[in-house]
Order: C-alpha cells, then structure tokens, then sequence
C-alpha cells in the first residue's frame, strides 16, 4: 500500500469516527420529564400564584429571566421571605447541561389548591412554563413543547414535598363547583388516617382507594365495580356508602353500600309517594354517623325531606327511617348544599340568610334566620365549626357565626401594618379556607395583594409594581 493510499484510508476512517460521534451526539434525546419533588416544603408557610408581569419578581429572585410573561408558583417562607418554588423532575435520556435547563427554567403553576384531609395537597390543574426558551436544549425541545401542551394533576404529599404517582390521578378532575369548598364535602375526596377515598368523573365512575406507603408510589385500589356510576360517597366500617345507580348513569339514583367482600347492597328508601319532577338524594356522615336524604318536591309545591340513618355492619346494613320534613328552600338546594359546614355533630348550609342545620344528636332539621346576616356579601365560607360572612369590601367588619352555640359575634382583624387601597374591590375567599384575599393599588399606585389570615386575626400584604397574586394556600 503506497503512502498516499494510506493516508486516505486513514482520512476516510476518521471521518466515520467523526460523523458516528457526531450521530450520536445529536441523537440524544430527552424521552419524558416527570415531577417529583417539590422542594423545602418545611419551610413553608404559603403557596402563592404570582401573575407577573416586567421585572416583578427580580426582588425575590435577581437570576430569575423574567423576559417571558408567566405566572410562577412562590413560596412564603415562615420567616416571611418570597420565594420561586424549585421543582424536582425525573428525566428520562436526558444530559447534565438539560438537567440543568429544566431546573432553573422548568416551572409547574397550578390553577388553584385543594386540601386532602391535612397530609396532602392537590395542585390542581397544573401547567408548565419555560423561561429562556432560546437556550433550551435541542434534545428536550420536543418533551417540552407536548408538557406546555397539557394539563396536569398532582398531589403532595406536605411532610416531605413528594408527588404520589398513580395514573388514576391524571383523571382527578370532578368537580362539582369550581370552588375548594366543594370537593370534600360534595363526596369527591375523602381522607383517610394512611392516604384517601377519590371519585373520579361521571364519564368514568371510579372510586379509587389510595394507601400512602410512604413512598411516590402508593397502594391503589378500585372500591366499587367499574360499571357503577356515583355521585357521592361517605366510608364506614371499610364499606363505602354511596349515592349513585347501577350499570347506567341514566338509571334513578338510589342509596348503595359497597362492601370489602365484594357485596354490593342497594336500599330501596321513601317508596311511598309519586314523584313530581326531580328527586333530589344525597348521602352524608356527621357525628360519626351516616344519613340518606331523599328531598322532592311534593304535590302542593313544597320541599319535603325524608332522613334515614344507615347502620353499616361488618357485611350488613340496617336502615333507620327518622323523619319527614317540609323544609322551606328551593328543593334543589339539598343535593347541592347540604354536607357543606360540618362541625362534630351539625351538618348545615347557608339559604340567604337562613341557615338550615342537621343534628345527629337530635337527627332533626332546624331552620334559623340569622339577623346579622341579611346584609352579609360572600359564599359564607366556613372552619372551625363557624361560618362567616362580611358587609363591605374592606373585611373591616367579618361576621362569625358558631353551628354549635348559635351565637354571632364580630370578628376585626389587624391591619395596623397594611396600606389601603385606593378603592375597594371585592374581597376572595381562597382555597385554604381560612383565607380572605383582596384586590387593590395602593395610595402610591402599585398593585397590592392583602392576605388576610382568618384563625390568625392578621393581614399581610404582597406587593410589588406589575404584581399580582391570583391564589394562595396556607400550608397546614
């Protein structure tokens, strides 16, 4: 072989070398991104969306690209610092330098929170943003662009920031209203001493059982068959008692017990009368107890409401039947309302200003008209066994109503330390349900966001200029 065919097998060689790095090189690719891990959640006090808008957020982070408009998920610190969350994800194929990409520039911001019992929180309705997207890595633009393309669904659990992972929880999306105080008292979650009950959407009836092992991957279990639609749910004795119909969503409702064996029991209530329109049934536990309500409207146009009590064994249930009762609100109201404000052994709700209290020490429905209330402007949210209300944008004076003792009294809370606002826009209540949020510009013309701490009778504010809290969640 001469010299000079030497030297170009030698060329031709190395350039095969060179172009089979470089394959390999550009072929790398990121194949998933998945959230782990939400990271110092012991020093958290707060979560708060944060609308940002220009250079907001360099105060509380100054690395932090704020180029691109997004929301971020940030976290009051208990020694009342404002801080960018920091995530951990698991990322399948992925280099050092897109490791690094998505953990400064990778961020999950959540429409809104709801509590699970007091272990685990549920980011409900999650969506991933990106700053610096110029620098992205070519091997992870790909995952990237299908996570902004989607929602998402995750639960943490407090103590350690951990995101359980379960399929079942990509389809946790039933909602009766879009407001916190609706899911656990509607059936929709239920906590339990080791995890949770959940109760996913009509179109795919499931009641799923979740037992924390401590670890991201928790027991699952179907409670109920697949071919059962439920619209609520209380748990006893390991049986689940529910409201909802076999094998079609268009089949009446009717009161059933599910039971660990497999059993499955359905109670035939109230058959002594003619249905006129709609019937409206809903099964409910207070006091320790559980209770059918079957309200319809009856011939001369009122809302009659029949109580039973179900006595759930180990493989049996007994049935109670307590009273009848002509109730005075629109008949509807029941189904919607009635499991919302639970203390101990009252379960009621708010009609105006009338609040209508089931007793499972006296298994009777009362009916109040509270005096104070009739100006009141809100939902009446309600904790701690009190519901409140307020009569003017400023929260200057809330009113607190005891389910227990009846009485009401004024509730006036710090401010001492809160510039006010310029005017007066209408006061939220968040998701936290101890929370009241308001809305203003401060008399030097920044956005301002006052958080007002009900159980901690003080207030807050978050401000900075182009800021603007859109929701807030106290960690518990």
């Amino acid at each position: 072989m001469t010299m000079k065919k030497f030297f170009l097998l030698l060329s031709l060689l190395s350039a095969c070398v060179l172009s089979s790095c470089h394959k390999d090189k550009t072929s790398t690719q990121v194949t998933s991104i998945t959230l782990s891990k939400v990271n110092n959640m012991k020093d958290v006090s707060y979560f708060v969306v944060v609308n940002s808008l220009d250079e907001s957020l360099k105060a509380f982070s100054p690395d932090l690209d704020t180029s691109n408009i997004i929301p971020y998920l940030c976290a009051k610190s208990n020694s009342g610092d404002l801080e960018v969350v920091k995530f951990q994800y698991e990322m399948e194929g992925a280099t050092d330098a897109a490791k690094s990409f998505a953990e400064n520039n990778l961020f999950v911001v959540p429409l809104n929170f709801v509590s699970i019992g007091s272990n685990y929180i549920w980011l409900r309705n999650c969506r991933y943003y990106v700053t610096n997207e110029n620098d992205c890595p070519e091997e992870m633009q790909s995952v990237l662009f299908e996570l902004q393309s989607n929602v998402y669904q995750y639960i943490i659990r407090k103590k350690d920031g951990v995101v359980l992972k379960f399929k079942e929880v990509d389809i946790l999306d039933r909602l009766y209203l879009d407001n916190s105080d609706f899911y656990i008292p509607m059936g929709c979650i239920s906590p339990t001493e080791d995890g949770f009950y959940i109760l996913t959407t009509k179109t795919d009836s499931r009641l799923i059982k979740v037992t924390d092992n401590n670890t991201s991957k928790p027991i699952v279990e179907n409670v109920i068959p697949r071919n059962c639609y439920i619209e609520s749910f209380v748990c006893q004795n390991n049986a689940v008692a529910a409201m909802g119909s076999l094998y079609s969503a268009d089949a009446p409702w009717t009161p059933m017990v599910f039971f660990p064996d497999g059993n499955v029991e359905t109670l035939s209530l109230r058959t002594d009368f003619d249905r006129i329109g709609s019937q409206y049934d809903v099964i409910f536990s207070v006091g320790g107890k559980v209770y059918c309500a079957i309200c319809f409207k009856n011939q001369l146009d009122q809302s009659e409401l029949s109580i039973y009590r179900l006595n759930i064994a180990e493989n049996a249930v007994n049935v109670d039947s307590l009273c009848t009762q002509i109730v005075p609100f629109v008949y509807s109201d029941v189904a919607q309302y009635l499991p919302r404000y639970t203390e101990e052994s009252t379960v009621a709700f708010m009609n105006g200003n009338r609040l209508i209290s089931f007793s499972s020490e006296t298994e009777q429905f009362e009916t109040k008209e509270i005096a104070e209330f009739q100006n009141v402007i809100e939902s009446y949210p309600s904790f701690d066994g009190c519901i409140y209300g307020y009569e003017n944008n400023y929260l200057d004076k809330v009113l607190r109503y005891n389910v227990r003792t009846k009485d009401v009294s004024v509730f006036t809370i710090d401010k001492s330390d809160i510039v006010p606002f310029g005017y007066a826009p209408r006061p939220e209540f968040c998701a936290s349900k101890n929370i009241f949020i308001q809305y203003g510009e401060s008399i030097q013309g920044r956005d301002m966001t006052v958080v007002t701490d009900v159980l901690a009778q003080s207030a807050y504010s978050i401000e900075a200029e182009g800021k603007r809290v859109s929701t807030i969640y106290k960690i518990q």
